[in-house]
This record gives C-alpha cells, sequence and structure tokens, in this order.
C-alpha cells in the first residue's frame, strides 16, 4: 500500500496528493492552504519519499506508538 500511495505521489504531485489527504475536514484544509505549514508538509512528505516506502511504513508505526 506505501508502494502505491508512493507512486500515486510522484506521478500526480505532493500538492495533489495533499489537499486530496486532508480535504475532509475544515482544519486540515486550513493547515494544507495556509502556506508556511504547507511548505513544512511538503518537505516533510518529499523527505520521505525520497527514503522509500520502508521508511514511510516504520514512520507511522513509530508515531502510532507514539501517541
Amino acid at each position: 500500500m506505501a508502494k502505491s500511495g508512493r507512486g500515486v505521489m510522484r506521478q500526480r504531485g505532493l500538492d495533489w496528493y495533499l489537499e486530496r489527504a486532508f480535504r475532509s475536514a475544515p482544519l486540515n484544509r486550513s493547515t494544507v492552504r495556509n502556506p508556511d505549514w504547507m511548505a513544512l508538509i511538503r518537505n516533510a512528505c518529499e523527505h520521505l519519499l525520497k527514503q522509500g516506502p520502508a521508511t514511510f511504513v516504520l514512520s507511522r508505526h513509530r508515531m502510532d506508538t507514539a501517541l
């Protein structure tokens, strides 16, 4: 699943993916539309995209465990 998501991000771009991922809730929409926050989110996603799907899966596991 992570490989599939990575492929979509590469095809359509991070902005398309992030808009689609965060458009469901008003707070998320306002965060994605804020240029300051969007730059940070985009950079973090780009970093994970370059590292590959295994890193993405591992980072999600660590985040979920911490919460």
